[in-house]
């Protein structure tokens, strides 16, 4: 297995909420290496083609595709055998698309956006997009950073939100999610996870802080987030465990607690039905 790193926000990207960053790269070598952040990322492919993993799946992507990395998602692109190979990485924080969303449906596009599951799109064809929004947006944040003035800034934050819209108009129908006030007790749960995983934390306890129904509140939650309560909270705590494996030198049992397992034979017993093979296995491999 790859070690990943965990990148941090930027001062910079925590001032505007938004990053677009040119990324040329050269024939067999690796564009990003394996990482994993809170913002959500998007990648356009303008020359060239590239191998693109996201979460252990694995895309062959081309000149004109544009490609999603939802929040906290384990990614990574490799250049093809071409000569020029070059695509635009356009990364924003969850807090400027909730700023970009009106109220009633925040929740529930933030959620598609941000929460990366197995059935989860995160690749789409050239052929498919043809000029919509998402090309569109991407052109014209290249242009403002190419030919920046007074206005770019402001331009660019446009046409970031252009690009939202483009992926949130080309969702299946499948994919939404009709009732909002759901998605948002979903949201909050799935907050409380990210920043609480290290606790003793419950759905019983989070449905009551959310003054709903033990049964309501699990019904809900695998709908919208395509796992139980359990299996989410889970997988955060064992992707940690992974991170915390492969850049540090603390024993198992020291992981264990750090990401809230009661004992250390239900963390090792977990992560191997999990990420199929020990956290020691993942240790080794380095």
């Amino acid at each position: 297995m790859e070690n990943y790193r965990i990148e941090a926000e930027n001062e910079r990207f925590k001032r505007r909420d938004m990053e677009f960053i040119p990324f040329p790269v050269e024939p067999h070598a690796v564009g990003t290496p394996s990482h994993i952040h809170d913002a959500i990322e998007l990648l356009y492919i303008t020359e060239g083609d590239f191998d693109v993993t996201c979460d252990n799946r694995t895309v062959h992507a081309k000149k004109g595709d544009v490609l999603l990395f939802r929040s906290n998602s384990i990614h990574r692109t490799v250049a093809g055998e071409l000569k020029n190979n070059f695509y635009w990485v356009l990364k924003i924080s969850p807090r400027l698309i909730i700023k970009f969303l009106p109220k009633d449906r925040a929740s529930d596009s933030l959620l598609w956006l941000s929460v990366n599951h197995e059935n989860a799109k995160f690749h789409w064809h050239a052929d498919e997009l043809g000029k919509c929004e998402i090309t569109e947006g991407f052109i014209k944040l290249a242009k403002e950073y190419e030919s920046p003035d007074t206005n770019s800034e402001l331009a660019m934050r446009i046409a970031a939100a252009m690009v939202v819209l483009g992926l949130l108009r080309s969702r299946e129908d499948g994919e939404t999610v009709e009732n909002t006030a759901v998605t948002e007790l979903v949201y909050k749960a799935i907050v409380y996870i990210n920043d609480n995983y290290a606790e003793d934390i419950s759905a019983e306890e989070l449905s009551k802080k959310l003054n709903i129904s033990y049964s309501y509140f699990s019904r809900c939650f695998k709908r919208v987030s395509g796992k139980s309560f359990r299996e989410y909270l889970n997988s955060v705590r064992v992707n940690h465990g992974e991170s915390l494996l492969l850049n540090t030198d603390k024993s198992v049992t020291e992981i264990s607690e750090l990401c809230g397992f009661g004992n250390v034979s239900y963390f090792i017993a977990t992560y191997r039905a999990i990420k199929k093979t020990t956290p020691l296995g993942t240790r080794q491999s380095v």
